[in-house]
């Protein structure tokens, strides 16, 4: 350990520092084996700091003692938490894609496209009713398969962001195509 290692504790200024290296305390190790009646005996600290900075010497050593399974346990909570959020955003967006995608892509006063819009809506309801599916999975879903989700979400929502611009027939059947296989995709992850 370093000489001014318990700069870092707290209760322990330079002042306080300087009297702990004067009774031969230099690390929070040393620190942490003293007697607590001893910490107290020093001129100025007391009882109610010697608990204090006690209190905060074991708090550092037990954090220094095993700090890499402690990270680790963090960094993949932290990192599934991270992935959920985005799941959940991704899952927002799609949802809202398909929306704009709807409004942008109904036909007008032209009959011609009716019997495509139909076929898009039924596409867009098998969709819906797999993503309500994959929302209740959520829990059960790993890391790598939200990852996999969101990657095929993410490049659908591109799709009907430049899909949705005009009501043509090649539009609605390009569309559909890309529902239907993002629908059979989301449906062998999930499985």
């Amino acid at each position: 350990m370093e000489q001014d290692d318990l700069a870092r504790l707290k209760h322990v200024g330079v002042y306080r520092k300087k009297l702990l290296h004067e009774h031969g305390v230099t690390t929070i190790r040393q620190l942490h084996e003293m007697p607590e009646e001893n910490l107290a005996a020093i001129k100025s600290i007391g009882s109610h700091y010697a608990r204090m900075i006690k209190n905060s010497a074991a708090e550092h050593y037990k954090e220094s003692q095993d700090p890499l399974s402690a990270g680790i346990e963090s960094s993949k909570e932290r990192k599934n938490e991270e992935t959920s959020r985005e799941f959940q955003e991704t899952m927002k967006r799609i949802r809202n894609s398909l929306t704009r995608a709807q409004e942008a892509l109904r036909p007008l006063g032209k009959k011609k496209y009716i019997p495509f819009y139909i076929d898009f809506r039924k596409q867009r309801k098998k969709l819906k009713a797999v993503l309500d599916e994959t929302d209740h999975l959520q829990g059960k879903l790993s890391r790598k398969t939200k990852k996999k989700i969101i990657k095929k979400t993410t490049g659908l929502a591109e799709f009907l962001k430049k899909a949705g611009r005009k009501p043509r027939k090649r539009n609605y059947k390009k569309t559909n195509r890309e529902i239907r296989s993002f629908t059979g995709k989301l449906r062998d992850v999930i499985s």
